[in-house]
């Protein structure tokens, strides 16, 4: 609801006609694509569940009708980015449960593997390339054959998909094959499929073409009453939303760092002497509301647990808020617990999502700080 409320702003102003006046979340429909080509429904022999990655830890430990037994991690590391993340290495710890991890790096995540496969970095496997953030898609090729025995994802399942005795066409497709019939504007487009083959940067659909015809929505309108959301059990109009409030002290934010944007760059070191070192900042007022008077190291905690951090007090963040960026490998931390073990794995009101940002911690002074 707060996503939505806040996609409406732009249009209860007037600004969304002006150039950089919208109000933008995901450039997905700028990528339209012939999903069919890849999902092969006809292979599954029954309805599959579907889970939510955000729950990990209950999913793990939870369900019984039936357990989960295997597990399989590409391009992740949960036991670090999942909320509650002493859930999730509690999961992991299940005898019965088997955990195969196709990984770069020995990051936390591998530490709880039976079997560890080696995966290729993006200068040894030839890819397509889009994002959330722009309009434009892009092939690269690799720059380097792969080291030892790593595997890409794309070869990896191939690999798999022939090992396990498929015979689908789809097992014997290559990358190339592949992108081209996943992005159908390649069928119709001669110059852009030229393009797109040569490694150039292009655009299938510009974000004019998206809102050629009005909003994509039912009414092509801007809706701020929502016929669909109303149908789907949700208030039709955006509405301030009571929630109940964790014990606290103060509101925690965990966006990423500057130079370790996310788990993959914990294992780079010149990137963490950057970083420097796990911190949080709080407002001087909350510090010396707990005897804090200067930086130095803390505990920081809620009922989930306890994490200790490097406190740095400064005005850039208002009081009854303490940021910590970045996640932080257990082994580069002070006491080998990662700033997760602190979020909660509760979900969104709407879409599944995951609230690593709405959480309540305390603070505490260390009788040794050193």
């Amino acid at each position: 609801m707060a996503i939505r409320t806040i996609a409406c702003l732009p249009g209860f102003v007037g600004a969304f006609h002006k150039p950089g006046g919208g109000a933008l979340m995901f450039t997905s429909d700028a990528f339209p694509m012939n999903l069919d080509a890849i999902l092969c429904d006809d292979l599954l022999p029954r309805e599959t569940r579907i889970l939510d990655n955000v729950r990990l830890g209950q999913n793990l430990l939870a369900l019984h009708d039936p357990p989960i037994t295997c597990l399989f991690v590409t391009g992740s590391n949960p036991v670090l980015s999942c909320p509650d993340s002493g859930l999730v290495r509690k999961g992991l710890l299940r005898d019965d449960l088997f955990t195969v991890v196709h990984e770069q790096f020995m990051t936390d995540t591998v530490s709880y593997a039976d079997i560890v496969l080696p995966a290729t970095t993006s200068f040894e496997s030839e890819d397509v390339f889009k994002s959330y953030g722009h309009t434009y898609l892009q092939r690269a090729e690799p720059v380097i054959a792969p080291l030892g025995e790593a595997r890409s994802n794309f070869d990896f399942y191939m690999a798999l998909g022939n090992k396990m005795g498929f015979s689908d066409a789809i097992f014997s497709k290559s990358m190339e094959q592949v992108a081209l019939e996943l992005f159908p504007r390649f069928q119709t487009d001669n110059r852009q499929r030229e393009a797109f083959l040569a490694g150039q940067t292009i655009e299938l659909m510009n974000i004019d073409e998206v809102f050629a015809h009005g909003f994509p929505t039912p009414s092509g309108k801007l809706e701020f009453y929502s016929a669909q959301m109303e149908k789907d059990g949700y208030f039709p109009l955006p509405v301030y939303l009571e929630v109940d409030e964790e014990e606290g002290d103060l509101h925690l934010l965990t966006p990423p760092a500057h130079f370790t944007l996310n788990t993959s760059f914990g294992g780079v070191e010149a990137l963490r002497e950057k970083e420097g070192r796990p911190t949080i900042q709080i407002h001087p007022v909350d510090a010396m509301a707990q005897g804090i008077e200067e930086d130095g190291w803390i505990e920081v905690y809620n009922r989930r647990g306890q994490v200790r951090l490097w406190a740095r007090l400064t005005e850039d963040i208002p009081p009854g808020t303490a940021v910590a960026e970045g996640v932080w490998w257990t082994k580069h931390t002070a006491d080998g617990n990662p700033i997760n073990l602190l979020t909660s794995d509760r979900l969104t009101d709407m879409g599944w999502g995951s609230t690593l940002h709405d959480n309540r911690v305390s603070l505490r002074k260390m009788a040794h700080n050193s």
